[in-house]
């Protein structure tokens, strides 16, 4: 009988130690959306500590919003990729036997667009793909095992972030700079902080379900082509460009960032540019590839 590394053709990897694109695709764009928070929140801690929160020269300004257009673009694409991720997890765990599970791959995501619910449910949600996930063989087995502190911690710091976030702009409306200034860095920490716990629970889950399949395969019950299959270079393509994109970004965001505290100037922006657009492209690049 064929095993998992022979059914996912040459190259193979231990199983859960390759991603498959859409887990690949996820981390990628969260972190890139991430970066562009943390330096966002700098530069409202800068702005914060040099002008005491009076306000933001206006070539600082307009970098911080070119930023924020770049950060917006990033946190949907992300978004979107994440949730057919979620989509697709809860579906091939569905595929191997998977039994009981309250949340169907269309509500697993649709749960996410519901006023008022979508500020409990998703935990609910991504608790089950966790727990569903364990290595319990049995199909109603996984509802014995343990819920993750990682996914609490993951959506209560990304809500109390945007919540904190939604208060800086409003108190901003009202003239209130240093409070906006404020709630931007705090909520930029507390964000960074639910990227990274998101980051972690998408390639823990991400492997517990391929090792599921990669025992079911084994069995003879389901065979799983490309199950543990190394990537190749179309995924790190599309990687360069994302990584080219957030490069653009920080670079924007970070010249500004010195400009305001004094620091600026050194090599002229298109020199910049460039360093930033490759050095973009080399992280996007590893981060679809390895």
């Amino acid at each position: 009988m064929s095993t998992p590394e022979a059914v996912s053709g040459t190259n193979p990897r231990p199983v859960g130690a390759v991603l498959r694109p859409g887990a690949r695709w996820s981390i990628a764009l969260v972190m890139g959306s991430t970066l562009m928070y943390l330096l966002l929140g700098l530069i409202s801690l800068a702005v914060l500590v040099r002008s005491g929160g009076r306000g933001m020269p206006p070539a600082a300004l307009v970098g911080y919003q070119i930023g924020g257009v770049f950060q917006f673009g990033l946190f949907i694409a992300g978004g979107i990729v994440f949730l057919v991720w979620l989509f697709r997890a809860n579906r091939r765990l569905r595929a191997i036997g998977r039994e009981g599970m309250q949340y169907t791959p269309g509500w697993a995501v649709g749960w996410f667009f519901i006023p008022l619910a979508n500020f409990v449910v998703p935990t609910a949600v991504v608790q089950e793909l966790w727990r569903a996930s364990s290595p319990e063989p049995s199909p109603t087995g996984w509802k014995s095992s343990p819920q993750s502190g990682l996914v609490n911690a993951w959506w209560s710091l990304f809500i109390i972030g945007n919540l904190i976030s939604r208060i800086g702009a409003t108190v901003a409306i009202f003239g209130e700079d240093t409070g906006a200034f404020v709630g931007d860095a705090l909520s930029s920490v507390l964000l960074v902080g639910a990227a990274t716990c998101l980051v972690i629970l998408i390639r823990r889950i991400e492997s517990r379900v391929t090792a599921l399949e990669a025992s079911v395969s084994a069995e003879g019950t389901t065979v799983y082509p490309q199950l543990a299959t190394q990537p190749g270079l179309l995924h790190a393509i599309p990687g360069t460009a994302v990584g080219m994109v957030v490069g653009a970004g920080w670079m924007t965001l970070f010249y500004q960032l010195l400009v305001f505290v004094g620091v600026g100037g050194g090599a002229q922006i298109p020199v910049k540019l460039f360093t930033a657009l490759i050095l973009g492209a080399l992280v996007g690049y590893w981060t679809l590839l390895a």
